[in-house]
This record gives C-alpha cells, structure tokens and sequence, in this order.
C-alpha cells in the first residue's frame, strides 16, 4: 500500500512540473501597451504595402502567432515606418526598451 501511495505522489509531482515548465500561448492572448514602441528586438518587419491583412491589429498579431521565436510585436497604426512598415515581429519584449510613440501598440505573447 505505502509503495502505491508513493507512486502516486511521485506520478503527481512529475505532472505538476510538466504544467509548469510546459507553457503553451493561447491564440490571441496578448498584453498591450498603447502608445508604446521598441526599437530593440525586431526580427522581422512586415511591408504591409505587399502584405495587406497585416495592416490591422488581428492581421500582425496573426503574423506573430504563425512564428515559434516571435515573443510579440510592435503594430504602428498610421505613420508606417519608411512608409511601408505596419508590424514588427520581437525575438523579446522588453519593457526597459519602450519609448512613447503616438500610433503604435508593443504586444507580448501572454502564457498561461
């Protein structure tokens, strides 16, 4: 009986670490700073000129969730960067980096 119960112990623990080190994003799940850029980090910047779906919230934040290594992203509402540059994919997001900046919203992927 006491070795039972300890497997089961044991068998509980290894589940409780799995769901602690294992951290899926859900679709969509993202925390935002209006008002807010970073610079650092960009990985990939979207012509949103080529690539029109982009141009909205939903259609960079889609970008971001297509992508394992994108952590979040930078959507500029109007004054595109170069005039063509709508969303900007993050390796990392970084609050010590943002800078205020009218039109643009730094998003993080949230994980639960």
């Amino acid at each position: 009986m006491k070795a039972s119960m300890g497997m089961a112990a044991l068998a509980a623990v290894a589940f409780l670490l799995l769901v602690a080190l294992y951290q899926p994003t859900v679709g969509g799940a993202y925390l935002c700073n209006p008002g807010k850029d970073q610079d650092a980090y960009t990985y990939k910047k979207i012509n949103c000129l080529k690539v029109a779906g982009a141009v909205s919230y939903e259609g960079c934040s889609g970008a971001c969730e297509g992508e394992h290594k994108c952590k979040g992203f930078v959507h500029a509402a109007y004054d595109w960067s170069k005039g063509k540059y709508c969303c900007f994919l993050k390796s990392k997001i970084d609050k010590s980096k943002f800078r205020s900046q009218a039109g643009r919203e730094t998003c993080r992927k949230v994980y639960f």
